[in-house]
């Protein structure tokens, strides 16, 4: 699952991160689910493979299937890769 977690919103600092481990997708999901968005971020960063940095006009590009901020989670449902 790629990930892009919303650092700091003023500054546009957003990393796009990949996670493999079908442990760490359910986990990051269930913390989603219970709205513990810092705990879910937490383990994006530790769990998941750097990609890239990205900037905030470059988020709608890039495929990834969720955005993640401390306070709310968005998630893609268009379907595209």
């Amino acid at each position: 699952m790629r990930i892009i977690l919303v650092i700091a919103g003023t500054s546009g600092k957003n990393i796009l991160v990949k996670l493999y481990s079908q442990d760490d997708i359910r986990n990051v999901r269930e913390l989603l689910w219970q709205r513990k968005h810092p705990e879910a971020m937490a383990i994006a960063l530790k769990k998941g493979r750097f990609e890239k940095e990205v900037e905030d006009h470059e988020l709608g590009d890039l495929g990834a299937e969720l955005i993640l901020r401390k306070d709310r989670a968005y998630w893609d449902i268009t379907g595209r890769k």
